[in-house]
């Protein structure tokens, strides 16, 4: 039996969501901005203005 952390998990989870998106225009990876936002959720964030790089 392996042993997964909770980020792997997550990161199979968020994987499995299909892209609404159409392939035009597209050049952030959705899972890596889906990511980004259910991190910011859960550190309180609310608005993406205040997530910084």
């Amino acid at each position: 039996m392996s042993h997964l952390s909770l980020f792997e998990i997550l990161i199979s989870c968020l994987q499995q969501v299909h892209d609404p998106r159409s392939r035009q225009g597209i050049s952030h990876g959705f899972h890596s901005i889906l990511s980004i936002l259910l991190l910011g959720l859960l550190t309180n964030i609310s608005t993406l203005t205040k997530i910084k790089c």
